[in-house]
């Protein structure tokens, strides 16, 4: 029992090496003592703390999906062998954040929801707010963020309702990020400034995710230098690092982002090629096809084309397979067209995209919508379009909401490589 206790108290600091470590030596003792209950626990802790996307800012034990399986398979088989239901909803939606953080979408989808109905089932708000979270957080890397956003309230109220400041602070962070998919970045920055000051030393892995999607903020409001020293803190602060330092992919992707913003091109590229290995090493493949795409727009920006549409054709690839796991018709094409758009110039067909060239610009952009793309395409931050173009930097904030949705981007790089491909920079 103190060994499991010191893996959870490890995992929940982010020292993930560690007790991964302390629930393996936990195992070996319970499967000795014939401790079914405990050993049902331990197993799906190690289950959890094995998911590519709860250690999106953490170093990882880089457990394969074939350890992972295990863990789900004998903790499913004994919950439902001695009746415990509880066990059951907490090893379903620790299988489905695993499944999705490896790839598998739509079997990851259907667990979550499994997990949720045997929740709701006995009445367990705590597993009730699991279930929400890790569907919010599913349905976020499908790019559903409507969906996700119903799922992650319910998740936010009831994980507060019950004290928990752990899902409290997880559930903050991928709200914020859901926020950020959908543009409005008003509702974001309130989401995290709520749970934690962007300022404070992270704790814990939650508040370590919150710090990343602070991160992720100051990139999309025009802050990259911002966004870099956030990438460089969280990077040098993991804890439980192994002999040799471990890329951390969600890290490494917002750095190199951060470079690219910044015209900080070799640092940029070495950054992004690190968070490769790293989404490799990991099996971490929903990240990994958007690692391919940032990739590819640093590549259009140093003008190697060549290079670019190999990143490209990795992560449109990548995309493909990640859609053939999702079973339902609509939520597969919705995130095949979704995905493809990070991709500039991908998802619109040779015809329709000569009838996008309107009197206004390419996709309908207006006038000052095009001259505040080329600035940022030239590298300025909203403070110093805002100053050039006499305009508020909220006002510069809304012209680039409505540019990335007319582009079909989300973000300043991608956004770039838009306004290059058509020939507006």
């Amino acid at each position: 029992e103190t060994l499991d206790l010191m893996g959870m108290a490890s995992s929940i600091y982010g020292d993930i090496v560690n007790g991964i470590r302390y629930y393996g030596e936990g195992i070996a003792a319970f499967r000795e003592l014939g401790d079914t209950r405990n050993l049902i626990s331990s197993l799906t802790s190690r289950l959890a703390y094995s998911s590519p996307i709860l250690l999106e800012a953490s170093v990882s034990s880089l457990r394969t999906w074939e350890d992972c399986a295990r863990d789900s398979e004998e903790a499913l088989r004994l919950a439902l062998q001695i009746g415990w239901p509880a066990a059951r909803s907490y090893a379903e939606f620790a299988t489905a954040s695993v499944r999705v953080g490896f790839g598998d979408l739509g079997t990851g989808y259907m667990h979550g929801y499994e997990a949720l109905r045997i929740a709701n089932e006995i009445g367990h708000q705590q597993w009730i707010a699991a279930a929400h979270s890790t569907l919010g957080q599913i349905y976020l890397v499908m790019y559903e963020p409507g969906l996700a956003i119903e799922h992650l309230q319910q998740a936010l109220a009831l994980s507060r309702s019950v004290g928990s400041q752990w899902w409290a602070g997880l559930n903050s962070a991928i709200l914020a990020m859901t926020h950020l998919l959908n543009n409005d970045l008003a509702s974001a920055e309130a989401t995290l400034k709520a749970a934690m000051p962007g300022q404070q030393r992270p704790r814990d892995l939650p508040e370590r995710r919150m710090l990343l999607a602070w991160g992720e903020l100051a990139l999309v409001q025009g802050a990259p230098q911002d966004a870099l020293q956030i990438a460089n803190r969280l990077i040098e602060s993991a804890p439980g690092e192994l002999p040799q330092a471990q890329p951390i992919p969600a890290l490494l992707k917002l750095k190199g982002e951060a470079l690219t913003t910044l015209r900080r091109m070799p640092e940029a590229e070495t950054a992004l090629q690190e968070a490769k290995l790293g989404a490799l090493e990991r099996g971490a493949r929903p990240l990994l096809s958007q690692v391919h795409v940032s990739l590819g727009c640093l590549y259009i920006l140093l003008k190697r084309q060549d290079e670019a549409e190999r990143e490209f054709a990795a992560g449109r690839g990548l995309i493909q397979s990640l859609a053939a796991t999702i079973s339902d018709v609509q939520l597969r094409e919705h995130f095949s067209v979704a995905a493809l758009r990070q991709i500039p110039g991908e998802t619109a067909a040779p015809s329709r995209r000569a009838a996008q060239h309107t009197e206004k610009g390419p996709c309908g952009l207006t006038a000052r919508e095009l001259e505040v793309l080329r600035l940022v395409a030239s590298g300025k931050s909203n403070r110093q379009i805002a100053e050039e173009l006499s305009l508020s930097e909220r006002t510069v904030e809304n012209h680039l909401t409505s540019i990335f949705g007319k582009t079909r981007t989300d973000n300043r790089a991608s956004a770039t490589a838009f306004a290059i491909h058509n020939k507006l920079a």
